[in-house]
Order: C-alpha cells, then structure tokens, then sequence
C-alpha cells in the first residue's frame, strides 16, 4: 500500500529524519497541457484515453471509487485487503500467474489503497496494451475470492502492518493521528485497518465486498501512451463491454463542521478520551457523519521503538479540491516544508533543538487535516518543541507571510505542476483521479490556475480560520524511560 505521493514524502522524511531541500523555482514555468478524450460505456465504466507516441510504451490505470472509508466499523482494513487479493488471479489466469503475464510481457504493475479509492496500474510495451485491458477486465468480472488466498493474503497483509506500521519509529503516526482528527467517522481508520478485523472475516464477507464495489459503474479505465484510440476503443468495448452494469454502491457521507461550531454537547477545549465511531449495528456505508476534530486533545503515544521525543500538532481541514485547501497547502510550505522553511530555520538550524520540521496537508475526498511535525535531538523536552511550533503558527496567524515567502510557494507548486503529468503513468493516474475527486477530467489543465489566484492575505485568513490553538490537536511521542 502507497500513500497519496505528497504524504508519501512527507512521511519519508519522518522515517529517516532527512530534511527536504527546497528551492527556489522560476516562475516562468508553464504547465504542459493534457490532451484526452472520454466517454462512457453502457455499463457505467468511464474511459479515458490520452495517446502520446514519444516513446513506445503504455500505461493502463484503473481507479475503484472504495476505500478504507468504505468499510464496515467492525471489518477495518478490507479495502487494502483487496488490493492485495487482486492479484491472486481470476477465473482465466491461475494463481501466480498474473505478475509473471506482466513481466514475461517486458511490463511492470503495483497497486494502492487510500481512504478513499483503490488503484491498478501497469506499465507495458506499446504492442502489449491488449494484455492490460484483459488483466484488469479479469479482474473487474472474474477475480478469485477464494479461501486459499484470502489465507495467503492475510499472512502478507500482517507482515506489511509488522514492517510498516508496528517495527518503524514513528510509524503509528498518521494511525493515531486520524483516530485523533477523525475522530467519530470512518476516517477514524487507516487503509492497513487492524488484523484481528482481517482475521475474524468469512468467505462470504470478503466476496459481498468485492461484488458491491468492483463493479464498472464504480470504476475509472485510463490508458496514455503509444496506442490507436481507434483501437483502444474498439478493444476496450470487446473486454470490459459485457461486464455488467451493478447496484449503485452505498457511501458514507462525510461532512467537516465548520471550525468555529463546537461539537454538538461539548464546550471548546473539552478533551474527549474516547470518541465513538458510531452505532456498531450500522457500521459505516450510507451513514452521515460530520468531522469537528477533538479540539485540543493531546494523546501519548507510548511505543519502545521511539528514539528521539518527537510531536505534532494538527488541526481539522476541509476536503481537497477547495479553495480553503489549496491556501492552506501553500502556507504548511511555507510554515514547515524543507531546509528553508521558518521551522526548519528557527528549531534545526537556529535553537538546535530539532532534527527534523516538516508538514504535511491532507486532503481527502470529504475532509481533511493539516499538520506540522517535530522530532527533537536528545534531551530535548517535548514542551520545548511544542512552544517553537505554537510560536511560529502564532505568527502566521499575526502578521502574515512575507512577500518573498509568498512568492516562493507560488514558484515551488508552479514547478511541482509543470513535472506532475510527465509520465504516462502520471497522466492516466491525474486525469482518473480528476474525473471521479476534482469535478472533472480537465481539471487537470486548470489546477496552477486556481492555485494563482491565492493571495497572501488567504493564507492569513485560512491559518486564523483554521489553525486557532483551541482547534489544534496534539500527539506526543515520548522516548521511554530506561529500564521499561
């Protein structure tokens, strides 16, 4: 399982707590424009093909609309799962074999699992793009749910959980972190969901959820690269064209409070210890659920594997693809993301209190969160980076970013935007993903636009909005004393 790729490297970071190096961009920088064409399949499928013949290759990328916010309270952990389980084979590749179909072709394939989709991809010679469209059509209509390798998979889901999770420093962080901001929605979970949930799941539950959410009316075919749309077209109709159109899959609804309204009977500043996700007898789907974040929760976490004190402050977002979003993105990089960036100057390099600052903003497709993260050099009091990191948002908050730093996150996303779609593999993954979260394929081309249009003045009023001290949520990771 990868995360979304700027978490991804957020988290990099983290794990082997390196700085990012930031550097100015120039602001002559211009993104390329996506050219696609679309349409939809009697069954529902949307299709997307984006053909460029600079080099022979093509990159097949089908997106399911499922996540981990998809499952049941009681059975965490079943979209990754899947992810997984789809590479067992179907009913006309035998176990095994499907890897071995793609690299004996001279291809490469992965997968990944988020809150909110499912994604396959794989990377093939352009006179081989036939074989993409069967693997996943397969997979669409005829994958193998069957008793050995849901066996098979659970073993490897437990080990990944192990290596990922469990056995890395600080590798609980966004598990306890969404349980904190996220608290009472099944956001409140992680895609790698818990074990024992994994565990107690029948035969029949795994295929119920197969049949309700890999269906072509829940899913997304991007194809860019070296191929005839012609062709793709007609080849496209031939694999996935009798696959069924199926039942309009349930969804939660998930809605973020505004950040000013306290939760239903709770007063501001009132800590939760613990937060229910709901009523255990409707377990996640079509239930509503609204996001308000603990407000002011501070949470220990307590693990044997913490070398250096590390902490981090985050606080309730809204969903990705607003306004609100975009701004905040623009001032974590200013406040938190690389060498140059005001935490990384005033803990690392200035007090020397710190080995690493660096922030991420998450957004999902129904809520979000932002954070900024500190790990401490030894002796370092946890107190201490909580002071520096409340100080420097303080400030934001007060006066502002400066016009150099303004211009310098402007030139940086400028630079992020005009590389994001380089590869074919990014280009059908972008124009997926802006089809079924952006409001449409073409929101690719306009994605620097809406970014530009930000003022210094947003950032201030989104880190007032958002970033208050008595909306902010606290995880702590104390080094354990010697002797336990």
């Amino acid at each position: 399982m990868l995360p979304p790729p700027r978490l991804r490297r957020a988290f990099a970071a983290v794990a082997v707590l390196a700085a990012a190096v930031c550097c100015l961009a120039p602001a002559s920088v211009s993104a390329r424009r996506v050219e696609f064409t679309e349409y939809d399949l009697p069954n529902g499928l949307h299709v997307i093909l984006s053909p460029d013949h600079t080099v022979p290759v093509v990159s097949s990328y089908v997106l399911y609309h499922v996540g981990s916010k998809n499952e049941r309270f009681d059975r965490t952990g079943f979209a990754h799962f899947f992810e997984h389980l789809m590479f067992e084979g179907s009913d006309n590749i035998a176990r095994g074999q499907l890897d071995k179909l793609v690299t004996g072709a001279g291809g490469s394939l992965n997968a990944s699992t988020s809150f909110d989709r499912t994604d396959y991809f794989l990377n093939l010679p352009a006179n081989q793009f036939g074989l993409a469209l069967w693997i996943e059509s397969e997979r669409m209509l005829h994958g193998k749910v069957e008793q050995i390798g849901v066996d098979t998979q659970r073993s490897v889901v437990k080990e990944e959980r192990r290596r990922s999770y469990d056995n890395q420093p600080y590798g609980s962080l966004l598990e306890e972190l969404s349980k904190l901001v996220f608290a009472g929605s099944p956001y409140a979970w992680v895609p790698i969901g818990s074990v024992q949930y994994i565990d107690k799941a029948t035969l029949e539950e795994f295929r119920d959820f197969y049949h309700t959410f890999y269906l072509p009316n829940n899913a997304v075919l991007s194809l860019a690269g070296d191929f005839d749309p012609a062709e793709a077209t007609k080849q496209i109709e031939q694999y996935f064209g009798p696959i069924p159109h199926g039942a309009e899959p349930p969804r939660p609804k998930i809605t973020v409070a505004d950040p000013s309204a306290p939760p239903p009977g709770r007063k501001p500043m009132e800590v939760i210890s613990e937060f229910p996700y709901g009523d255990p007898s409707k377990p996640g789907n079509n239930a509503e659920y609204t996001l308000y974040g603990q407000r002011g929760a501070t949470r220990e976490v307590e693990k044997q594997n913490t070398p250096l004190p590390a902490s981090l402050h985050a606080w309730l977002a809204p969903k990705e693809n607003t306004p609100d979003a975009r701004a905040l993105e623009l001032l974590t990089d200013i406040l938190a993301n690389g060498r140059s960036s005001r935490m990384y100057r005033r803990m690392v390099d200035g007090e020397q209190v710190a080995l690493q600052a660096t922030a991420f903003p998450y957004f999902l497709e129904d809520g979000g969160m932002v954070g900024i993260f500190s790990v401490g050099v030894q002796g370092t009091t946890l107190d201490k980076l909580d002071e520096l990191m409340r100080d420097e948002v303080a400030k934001v908050r007060k006066d502002g970013v400066t016009e150099e730093e303004f211009q310098k996150a402007r030139n940086q996303k400028e630079t992020e935007l005009a590389s994001s779609y380089a590869t074919n593999l990014s280009r059908a993954r972008g124009l997926a993903n802006a089809h079924v979260f952006n409001g449409g394929t073409d929101a690719v081309n306009h994605e620097l636009d809406l970014y530009m249009q930000i003022t210094r003045e947003d950032l201030q009023r989104v880190a007032n909005k958002y970033l208050a001290d008595d909306r902010r949520d606290i995880l702590h990771y104390p080094v354990p004393a010697a002797g336990k």
